[in-house]
């Protein structure tokens, strides 16, 4: 990697890691505050679980971001990938306003450009690709859609 690569990649890992962490407080406590469930409006589309699982797992990757090997910071952005992927899923698939996918969709693009600076375009593309994928599967089987209400998101 290029110096200046690796002087633009640095801050976005961070940047990346510091929105995990927090993210991350905000799942495992949810249990108990039930902050986020209800600013994400979740209403049992998902189960119980999933939040504290899914906050214990972005504090894995937050650390594994800034491993010295490079195949575990692979493994810490592509779980970044797929998070965000699903939560835009998320959001799209319980027909919140659209704008409830732009942070999302930022973190998408994040998880991208640290992936493409890191890698070959190509690899980069086709682990988002993936990821994406792997995403809209998970989501399939864990998100309860909203009821089919006409006009809310096309």
């Amino acid at each position: 990697m290029s110096s200046v690569s690796a002087a633009l990649e640095w801050p976005l890992r961070l940047i990346l890691a510091l929105a995990c962490m927090i993210h991350s407080i905000l799942d495992v406590t949810d249990p108990c505050t039930k902050a986020k469930s209800k600013a994400l409006q979740v209403d049992d589309s998902m189960p119980s679980w999933l939040l504290p699982a899914v906050g214990v797992l972005r504090a894995v990757a937050a650390f594994a971001l800034f491993s010295d090997d490079s195949l575990i910071v692979l493994g810490g952005l592509a779980y970044c990938s797929m998070l965000w992927c699903g939560a835009v899923y998320f959001h799209l698939s319980r027909k919140h306003h659209p704008a409830a996918v732009v942070p999302a969709g930022f973190f998408v693009i994040l998880v991208f450009a640290i992936t493409a600076l890191r890698y070959p375009f190509w690899m980069a593309l086709v682990g988002q690709l993936a990821c994406a994928l792997g995403a809209v599967a998970l989501g399939w089987l864990l998100v309860t859609p909203a009821d089919q209400r006409p006009g809310l998101l096309i």
